[in-house]
């Protein structure tokens, strides 16, 4: 029994919750996303690039287990212990407003690369800790989400998200951080080096300004107009979004780097790791930005045409090795639509569609992702002992916050649970890991105050 109960609690560590229900991700079979000469493609079922695989890694977990437990994050909690009225110690633990960082690792430099270090400050920029989950979610201005999130047209939010992927898998794109008229940094995508094509419809700025009204119309204006410049005033930079861009540019060069023979400096096995845990970074943020099965598939549809783009732009003076290479990712990529592509597509959905089946029978899957669900519960302010687990909410997207109670009333009487938040799946785990009686009186705890 002590066995079976370690076997659930896996089960529910395994089962992240996704972005996109199954049901949605299991859809895009034979899914045609554009043409390649004459030939009709499809995204491999063999990929991390199809969602099939896609859901399969979101449950996995790696990232998120990374952002809150990796040893290279710090996070940095506070903790309040003051005496009750009985004498017994009442904690209260709380993240203060430093923001999270990346420890000092220069005792063991030998072993961890500057790449290695950049890749867990995108992490905590990518998925920073909110209420003591990792997300994507941010109310920062310069926040990597509110770039992406603000960006005007659809397309150019996917062209972003498709131009990032490319880039961690070695893709000579080019996307840089150019400056403008008004000696602006905005983000500038082409399919290769020499294209004059720019990708985004918008210019994608860096810096965010706003105008002073005094007056005077901004269009009206000149550009040349010195006191029309002098109400200018910055708002803030995307120094994450500019990180961010940066570390992909190296991931790629890292990468094509590694395939010339007459490479001196030899990928090792922590700059594989780096780049393994930098490609599954961006498609787990893409993952769960993505919502809807028909922005999935705009999403793969963008992808494709940047990288078509990219073959056909491949100037004859690229080494050769490189060429290959390209043509390589393409084709694995996407494929052509026949027989066989069709069966090993069909075959895979089948195999991760029993397994989700019997998964779904033996134990209660989480919810799926959203950010309006609630966190993991917290009961009432009184009980400060048990915040010990987490920390105050201090989000917009989070409707389980603390509720105020009347002195007389009772300040251990806990929230009713609801079937499927974070709450009753952890109460359930904590039951079943510990007390088996405990779990069978929760549940008829909880029912009488669902009752009520």
């Amino acid at each position: 029994m002590y066995f079976i109960r370690h076997i659930l609690v896996l089960f529910y560590i395994i089962c992240i919750k996704a972005r996109m229900l199954w049901e949605d991700v299991k859809e895009y079979r034979a899914t045609c996303i554009g043409l390649y000469g004459v030939n009709e493609r499809m995204v491999s079922s063999l990929v991390p690039l199809h969602p099939i695989n896609l859901y399969v890694n979101n449950r996995l977990g790696l990232i998120y287990n990374l952002s809150k437990f990796g040893y290279e994050v710090d996070i940095k909690y506070k903790m309040e212990v003051t005496a009750s009225d009985s004498g017994d110690n009442i904690y209260k633990c709380s993240k203060p407003s430093g923001k999270t960082k990346v420890h000092n690792l220069n005792h063991i430099k030998p072993f961890i690369s500057d790449i290695h270090l950049n890749l867990y400050r995108c992490l905590i920029d990518m998925f920073p800790i909110v209420d003591g989950r990792p997300t994507i979610y941010s109310e920062e201005k310069n926040s990597f989400f509110s770039f992406v999130d603000g960006i005007p047209l659809k397309k150019d939010e996917l062209r972003l998200l498709a131009s990032l992927f490319l880039l961690s898998e070695g893709i000579n794109i080019s996307l840089e951080i150019e400056v403008n008229e008004l000696k602006e940094d905005v983000l500038v995508l082409k399919a290769s080096k020499n294209s004059t094509k720019n990708y985004f419809t918008d210019e994608l700025r860096l810096e965010s300004r706003f105008f002073v009204d005094c007056g005077l119309d901004e269009n009206k204006s000149s550009l040349s107009d010195n006191n029309f410049r002098r109400l200018i005033r910055d708002v803030c930079y995307q120094k994450q979004t500019k990180n961010i861009v940066n570390f992909y540019n190296e991931i790629k060069n890292k990468i094509l780097k590694n395939l010339s023979i007459c490479s001196k400096d030899k990928s090792n096995r922590h700059e594989d790791d780096c780049i393994n845990k930098a490609k599954l970074l961006i498609q787990m943020y893409i993952f769960e930005y993505i919502s809807t099965k028909e922005d999935m598939k705009a999403y793969l549809i963008e992808t494709f045409n940047i990288l078509k783009d990219h073959v056909d732009a491949v100037e004859k003076k690229v080494p050769i090795h490189i060429r290959k290479f390209t043509m390589n990712v393409f084709h694995s990529l996407f494929r052509p639509i026949n027989k066989k592509a069709l069966d090993e597509e069909a075959k895979n959905i089948e195999n991760i569609t029993e397994i989700h089946k019997n998964l779904s029978n033996c134990v209660l899957v989480p919810f799926h992702r959203e950010s309006f669900m609630p966190d993991i519960g917290h009961i009432y302010e009184k009980i400060n002992e048990l915040f010990l687990i987490g920390m105050a909410p201090d989000s917009k997207y989070l409707t389980n916050a603390l509720i105020t109670r009347d002195c007389y009333e009772d300040p251990f009487q806990l929230k009713p649970l609801v079937a499927g938040t974070e709450a009753s799946i952890l109460t359930l785990l904590c039951c079943c890991f510990y007390d088996s009686q405990g779990m069978e009186y929760t549940l008829k705890k909880s029912n009488i105050l669902l009752q009520n």
